[in-house]
């Protein structure tokens, strides 16, 4: 039988023939067409420029939401839950003694040791700036401390780490020395858009809210090292602190009073400019507890970030701590005059073509109050 050799000569016939109407696409034209390469035109050049301009601010964007919505929050849900679960370790515990520590050195402090409430000592351990506890129960609950200003604390969490989060802290001209304390001690925290710190207050100052949570939460727990105090909500209010909108409230800047006409009168501001009234009845040499946070729900313009205020006055001894419901009054939105009924600043009336309806409160919730 013949040898036939069905191998062809040409190696090359083997390989498979190129399609001449197909488009091959290799990496070196992937970047060279994104990437300017030798030759290519201006227009060319200021293209591909744009676009790796344009895609590295969308990946860096990713970044920053990714840390923002994701990574911070869970580290901060588990920090939290770490400060949380060591207050109910030792719940209950009420009085032991510890030596008061130098805030800088960490060294203990000259004098006689000191009593204070078992739950928090622990703390005061971990962080000799600790000065209390605030809880409105179920949206806020945290520890409180108190820097050497009003800035360092909305940069670092509760053990000093550097975070954007920051913690709750207390101005830093408030005092907190055994039983003394200030006569309004005024609390700062963020407001996350993870619903952490306070951004839960500004719950109040929605109607809607009233008959499904507020009126049944119109107490504030505040603590400090040394005391156990509760406090009943008498008012909530929305504050402009941009010079170039109008009228700004220093609320901030009224950590004590001159006299009786002095906490009068700064009390009364307050009521003007209350979401609501509770019937809390107020007289001077009550303790109040500010708890405040920033809003930017209202935008009118550059820097118009306002402040949601939430205020409360110390349940005084032997007074029932619970706030009636049926004293609870709406004074939110307009008047029949379409007035807004609470007082708010000169770009407010000017953008919404109102003005303030003037005050309407009962006077007699103030003791003695001369108006």
């Amino acid at each position: 039988m013949p040898n036939y050799d069905f191998r062809p000569n040409d190696k090359k016939s083997l390989l498979p023939k190129p399609n001449s109407g197909a488009k091959t696409f290799s990496g070196a034209k992937l970047i060279s067409s994104v990437f300017p390469v030798r030759g290519d035109p201006p227009s060319e050049i200021i293209r591909k420029l744009v676009l790796i301009v344009s895609v590295l601010a969308l990946i860096g964007a990713a970044i920053v939401l990714l840390n923002f919505y994701f990574i911070r929050d869970i580290q901060m849900e588990k920090d939290i839950a770490a400060l949380i679960e060591l207050k109910e370790k030792y719940a209950g515990t009420e009085k032991v003694t510890i030596q008061l520590r130098d805030k800088d050195t960490g060294k203990a402090q000259d004098g006689a040791p000191v009593e204070v409430i078992g739950e928090y000592a622990e703390y005061y351990e971990k962080n000799p700036d600790f000065v209390g506890w605030v809880t409105i129960d179920p949206i806020i609950n945290y520890p409180v401390t108190k820097g050497e200003d009003n800035v360092y604390y909305t940069k670092h969490n509760f053990d000093k780490q550097v975070t954007e989060n920051g913690t709750v802290f207390a101005d830093y001209r408030n005092t907190f020395d055994g039983a003394k304390v200030s006569p309004n001690t005024v609390i700062y925290g963020h407001n996350l858009i993870t619903k952490y710190y306070f951004e839960p207050l500004v719950v109040y100052r929605h109607p809607e809210n009233y008959d499904s949570f507020v009126k049944s939460h119109l107490n504030v727990t505040f603590d400090t090292l040394y005391e156990r105090g509760e406090y009943k909500i008498f008012s909530a209010m929305l504050v402009n602190v941009s010079d170039h909108l109008g009228e700004v409230f220093e609320y901030w800047n009224k950590l004590s009073f001159k006299n009786k006409a002095d906490f009068d009168n700064y009390v009364a501001e307050c009521l003007d400019r209350s979401y609501f009234y509770t019937g809390v009845d107020l007289k001077y040499g009550d303790e109040i507890v500010t708890l405040s946070t920033c809003d930017f729900s209202m935008f009118m313009g550059n820097d118009s970030n306002m402040r949601m205020v939430v205020m409360a006055r110390k349940v005084r001894e032997n007074e029932d701590p619970k706030v009636d419901p049926d004293d609870f009054i709406d004074n939110s939105g307009y008047d029949s005059e379409h007035n807004i009924k609470r007082k708010m600043f000169e770009e407010f009336y000017k953008v919404y073509g109102t003005e303030w309806g003037g005050r309407n409160w009962d006077t007699n919730y103030i003791k003695d109050f001369k108006g």
